[in-house]
């Protein structure tokens, strides 16, 4: 992942692929299943990155085609259907994009996930509204990002959360002045 992060793609998919030979050897189901889930999603961002879409889209949608049969392992699929709608979005298909995020959402909810989940969607799905220019309902969802009790920040959620052990946390980024002043704008503490 960290390879993909850097934009080392041939890199990153090499590792990929040793990932998903690895997964094969595991003997634990629950597992093996994680394993794979994170190989699709790698292989499909590494695509992506790429400028691949549409082969990202396929490769997350022939994955969710073939764990269907999976019902007791559905929950891993939220981060699957979350990646797959940020590719749809990048391909303007914004109904479809829509439609995992809410997928997404059902299995959170369904599985009685942890709320950070629901903090990492909220937080996709104000992204998208707010890069379709659609603001005031990108605020909805920053402010359930807000009401979702969290610790995120200090890398709640298990293995993965933030792989590379820090926080980045963008406090020398020019632009954190104007995402401070917005969140006063709109009723913050200063």
């Amino acid at each position: 992942m960290i390879c993909e992060q850097r934009g080392q793609l041939s890199e990153a998919l090499f590792y990929t692929e040793r990932a998903k030979q690895d997964a094969s050897e595991i003997k634990t189901e629950h597992i093996r299943k994680e394993w794979l889930v994170a190989y699709y999603r790698s292989l499909a961002r590494i695509n992506a990155k790429k400028g691949k879409n549409k082969e990202a889209v396929k490769i997350l949608t022939d994955f969710i085609d073939s764990f269907k049969e999976e019902e007791k392992f559905s929950f891993l699929l939220n981060g699957v259907y979350s990646d797959r709608a940020l590719f749809y979005f990048y391909l303007g298909e914004k109904t479809k994009a829509t439609k995992d995020f809410s997928t997404c959402e059902r299995i959170l909810l369904e599985n009685k996930m942890p709320n950070d989940a629901f903090a990492v969607l909220y937080n996709n799905i104000a992204i998208f509204l707010s890069n379709s220019s659609e603001y005031e309902e990108a605020l909805e969802y920053l402010n359930k990002i807000l009401d979702v009790n969290t610790n995120i920040q200090f890398g709640a959620g298990g293995a993965g959360t933030f792989s590379d052990g820090k926080l980045n946390t963008g406090i020398n980024d020019p632009r954190s002045r104007k995402v401070l002043e917005t969140y006063v704008q709109f009723g913050a503490d200063p």
